[in-house]
Formats: C-alpha cells, structure tokens, sequence
C-alpha cells in the first residue's frame, strides 16, 4: 500500500475488521500504527470523561411559565365568556324592555329572504366541516371567535321568540347572522385554498 491509512480503515482495523492489506500496511508503516495509537488514547479519553449533566434541574421554573401562561389564557377565556354572556343579558333586557309593544310575527319579506341566505351559507358550511383540514392557529382563532359571535345571535333569535320584538330587530338579527356567516364561510375557504401547498 503506497498511501497511508484513512481515519475510517483505521476504526475498521481498531474494530477487528480490516483486512489483510490494511493490517499489512500497519506493520510496515511507523505513522499508521502512530496514529492509530492516538486514536487509542482518544478514544479511552472520550470514554473516562463523565456524563454531561445540567448543573440543575430546570423542569420545575419551565413547569411553573406554562402553568402562569395556561392561567392567563384561562382567564382571556373567561372574560370572553363573561363578555358574551353581558352581551346577551344586555339583549334580553332590551328585548323584554320594549314589552309594551304590540308583539309580531318572525315573518316578513326581509326576514325571509335573511333565513334563506343563512340556510345557503350553513349548506356551504357543510361541505367544509367534513373535509378534515388542517388549520394554523390564527384561522382556527378566527373561526372560533366567528362561531361564537353566531351562538350570540342565535340565541337573540331564540330569546325573540319568546317576547314581543319589532320585526326590524330579528330582521337585524338575521342580516348580523349571514354577515357573521359570510365572514365563516370566507375563513372556511381561505384555510381550503392554502391546503394544496
């Protein structure tokens, strides 16, 4: 062998491995067999060295920022729901505070047409729910504060059934209903468009 030996037939020749060339080279070559030797006393340096520990446990400090961070979504959560629930508090009284008016029926040219939209838009709705996608969190954030603004009125729509309300009312409920309904079904098909990617 007219060249001398690379650091990984030298690893095969420390391992057993090699063939007879290479252990042939070994003995006629003082550099090899040099080097090998370092790499001898390399290796049983490596292995007398102890284990690399952290020089303290940081489990419980990073425990304690995700439990803190958990804590402070909770209580965005619950502001939200508190929000909400004044919201249709603030509603209900409205409504039950116009009493005194002469009570009238859900129906109308207006309000017809608002439920007939709001069915389409839940038809649309349909197709997206079932496709399994995946959502980045700002979409998903988006849809959930949309499907949530649509449970308010839904229940404004359900408690004016129960009082009197004038027609523009419900007629305003229903066009908030298919304008938070458009804004979902938006959010649906912006999330479907980037799914190919």
């Amino acid at each position: 062998m007219t060249r001398h030996l690379t650091m990984d037939e030298l690893l095969v020749l420390r391992a057993g491995e090699a063939g007879p060339a290479v252990q042939a080279h070994l003995t006629s070559c003082t550099d090899c067999a040099a080097e090998l030797e370092r790499v001898a006393q390399r290796v049983a340096a490596l292995k007398a060295l102890r284990p690399a520990r952290p020089s303290r446990d940081r489990w419980p400090v990073v425990r304690a920022r995700i439990l803190a961070e958990r804590g402070k979504r909770w209580v965005r959560r619950g502001t939200l729901v508190v929000t909400a629930a004044a919201a249709s508090l603030a509603l209900t009284f409205g409504l039950m505070s116009r009493s005194n008016e002469l009570p009238v029926a859900l129906e109308g040219p207006a309000i017809e047409e608002w439920q007939a939209q709001s069915q389409e838009l839940e038809g649309m709705l349909a197709a997206y729910a079932g496709g399994g996608r995946v959502v980045d969190g700002r979409t998903a954030a988006v849809i959930a504060e949309l499907e949530d603004r649509i449970a308010l009125v839904d229940a404004g729509l359900m408690q004016a059934r129960r009082v009197s309300v004038p027609a523009q009312d419900v007629a305003d409920l229903w066009r908030g209903r298919v304008e938070l309904m458009n804004a979902l079904v938006s959010a649906h098909t912006t999330r479907a468009s980037y799914v190919g990617f």
